[in-house]
């Protein structure tokens, strides 16, 4: 029965492998979306005279460095989620 044995090990790697990808895949959705959020925070300002920009107010300020941070880290789980495919 050694090889039936063998065979459900080999599915069961199979299984995980096909969850890490899309594990991998929804992390860099994640990514891409908080890349986007934190470009687009850093990157908005106004440029007349009677408006101030979003940086002037705390708030704003505190969720922009909230989407930096969440961005980094969603990098950080994309290099591990790799190396534990590339493990695999």
């Amino acid at each position: 029965m050694p090889d039936g044995w063998w065979c459900r090990l080999s599915i069961v790697q199979a299984e995980l492998r096909r969850l890490s990808i899309l594990i991998l895949i929804l992390r860099f959705a994640a990514f891409c979306f908080s890349l986007a959020a934190t470009v687009f925070m850093a990157s908005n300002s106004s440029r007349s005279h009677d408006s101030h920009s979003w940086l002037h107010f705390p708030t704003s300020r505190h969720v922009l460095s909230s989407n930096s941070i969440v961005t980094v880290y969603s990098l950080f789980e994309i290099c591990t989620t790799v190396r534990e495919i590339l493990k695999s």
